[in-house]
C-alpha cells in the first residue's frame, strides 16, 4: 500500500467508515481511499497525479469529504493541471 492511512486528512463517516488520503508519494501520486472499521475492508477509490508545479505553498491536498447521505465523496485535485472538485460515488460500498 503506498502511503499510509494517518499521513493525509481523515473523515469517520457512516459510524463504521473513513475516508483518508495520502501526500503526494516519489511519483507524485496521491491516494483515496475508504476504510471499514467493522470488517477491516480498505477500498481504493483514486489515485490522482499530483503535478510538481503544484508544490510547496500551491500544493493541493485531497481533503476528502463525504456527502450527508454517504453517497459522494469530493476531492480538491490538480490531476488535470488546475484546481477543480472531483466528485465519486461511493454508494455501492454500502
Amino acid at each position: 500500500m503506498k502511503g499510509s492511512l494517518v499521513d493525509g486528512h481523515p473523515q469517520i463517516f457512516n459510524k463504521s467508515w473513513m475516508s483518508a488520503d495520502t501526500y503526494p508519494d516519489k511519483s507524485r501520486m496521491q491516494t483515496l481511499y475508504v476504510y471499514n472499521f467493522k470488517n477491516y475492508e480498505m477500498v481504493k477509490i483514486a489515485e490522482l497525479f499530483h503535478s510538481l508545479r503544484f508544490d510547496s505553498s500551491n500544493r493541493c491536498d485531497l481533503h476528502p469529504r463525504v456527502s450527508q447521505d454517504f453517497k459522494y465523496l469530493t476531492v480538491d485535485s490538480v490531476f488535470q493541471g488546475k484546481r477543480e472538485v472531483i466528485i465519486f460515488d461511493i454508494s455501492k460500498l454500502f
